[in-house]
């Protein structure tokens, strides 16, 4: 068996999730959050069907978990800055 290579979309989905955390409830956290979670997902699940093919798997789940992060950072900050009605 010979050296596998990362796939490209973890380390796409993983750039995109710190995106998702750092500037997405200022910027455009509606897009990348959910972006990141399903290119975590795709990507992870292709490196799980092809081991022998792909590495990185670690920065799937971790693109995942960050995406899930922005989305509720995203949900927090809407809370917090919404107008309330009265």
């Amino acid at each position: 068996m010979g050296p596998t290579e990362p796939h490209q979309r973890a380390t796409i989905a993983l750039v995109v999730g710190i995106l998702a955390v750092t500037v997405g409830p200022f910027l455009c956290g509606v897009v990348l959050a959910p972006l990141a979670i399903v290119l975590g997902v795709t990507a992870r699940t292709r490196i799980d069907r092809e081991p022998e093919i792909y590495s990185n798997r670690r920065a799937a789940v971790a693109a995942v978990w960050l995406g899930v992060a922005g989305l509720l950072l995203l949900g927090l900050f809407f809370l917090i800055y919404s107008p309330t009605s009265k």
